[in-house]
């Protein structure tokens, strides 16, 4: 046997047990008990990716990977965005470096009570992997009232202002990083998280990019911007669009796949034919600007049409109260930017509709002539001008 003795009190082991100066290279994870105390058991690593990297994640892990080997003391990072941005692939390339550097992985995923104590008993260099932060750890300045919680984001000041004379990476994950859900004393204070890594939905080129790399038969130049700009738009992670790949390859195409995935649109409803529900339209003529405003509408990419409420809408000369019309356009000549917005060419739009007439007035009827009809990827507006 083996007997192990802290202060006055002595524990009886096994012969196998083994003591370490340091805790080894690896990932492990904190577990607790009331009666024996703190304990970390050790997990699988955090896998990387294998094959192509999308975004700048490793520009990322390089400049924090620096900046904390030049750093005297502890450091802190917090990234932040929605769930399947690319935050967890960064952290798994920061815990690869460090492990690199026979610095090991602690993730902290639960709130123990004395769980900074636990990490401040900790001397050696570690990177400490906080999991959905600001879910396990409220902030006290935002969550006053919240009896349930034993440790807040508060308690870890000391661990970031470096009292503890501590040589730890803190990084923090959050779904959301609003001033509601991140302590005042950590957002906007450099001294404590050095860097804010904000994740921003996918972009129009990843997109593509992705499905170019993981589909077998690669859609036409008009289609794949379809595709690419429908993911954009509905702000569809990384997982997403590895499962539309997965069935797209069954010989599926994308409009039965994005009807029956498990996927979640931004707009409610939305889906190939119906890609925004409230269309903001501002119509300008010659005479006079009008002011623009929000209505109920719908743009049919398929179909070629959108629907919108429109003031003075010139159809004829009379200065007409709000009314709905629908604009007919050639949806083979639609335009897509590389910034996920989209054009309808002036000259692509054959005619408008009346809600209350069964009659398309045909664009050479109109005493006005249409320009681009530009749709803005980030607000769901649309503008157009009519001279």
């Amino acid at each position: 046997m083996k007997v192990i003795s802290t202060g006055s009190e002595y524990r009886i082991f096994s012969d196998d047990i083994q003591t370490q100066d340091q805790l080894p290279a690896g990932t492990y994870t904190i577990r607790f008990d009331p009666h024996s105390g703190y304990s970390l058991a050790k997990i699988e690593d955090v896998t990387t990716v294998n094959g192509k990297v999308y975004g700048n994640h490793l520009d990322i892990v390089d400049r924090v990977v620096r900046a904390y080997d030049n750093k005297d003391g502890s450091m802190g990072v917090l990234l932040s965005g929605e769930k399947g941005v690319g935050k967890t692939i960064t952290s798994a390339f920061i815990a690869e470096k460090m492990h690199s550097k026979n610095i090991p992985t602690i993730i902290v995923d639960n709130d123990y009570p004395g769980i900074v104590d636990f990490i401040t008993s900790i001397t050696q260099k570690v990177f400490f992997l906080f999991d959905e932060f600001e879910k396990n750890f409220p902030s006290k300045e935002r969550c006053r009232y919240n009896d349930e919680a034993d440790t807040f984001q508060e308690d870890f000041l000391p661990l970031l202002d470096g009292i503890t004379k501590r040589e730890h990476l803190y990084v923090f994950i959050a779904n959301n990083a609003g001033e509601h859900h991140i302590s005042p004393f950590i957002l906007g204070r450099p001294g404590r998280v050095h860097y804010h890594v904000r994740y921003a939905n996918l972009s129009v080129d990843m997109i593509e990019a992705y499905f170019k790399d993981n589909l077998e038969h690669i859609p036409n130049e008009s289609d794949l911007q379809r595709m690419a700009f429908y993911c954009y738009t509905n702000e569809l992670p990384f997982d997403c669009l590895r499962a539309i790949c997965e069935e797209m390859n069954l010989g599926y195409g994308f409009n039965d796949v994005i009807n029956i995935l498990n996927i979640h649109t931004r707009i409610e409803g939305s889906n190939s034919a119906e890609m925004f529900k409230r269309i903001q339209v501002s119509v300008f003529s010659e005479e006079q600007e009008t002011n623009s405003f929000p209505q109920p509408s719908y743009i049919s990419l398929n179909q070629g049409k959108i629907q919108c409420a429109t003031e003075y809408f010139y159809i004829s000369h009379s200065e007409e109260d709000t009314e709905i019309a629908t604009i007919f356009f050639d949806p083979k000549k639609v335009e897509y930017n590389r910034d996920g917005s989209i054009i309808i060419p002036g000259h692509s739009i054959s005619g408008i509709k009346k809600y209350d007439s069964p009659r398309i007035v045909s664009c050479e009827e109109l005493e006005f002539s249409f320009q681009d009809i530009i749709i803005p990827s980030v607000d769901n507006t649309f503008n157009t001008q009519v001279l």
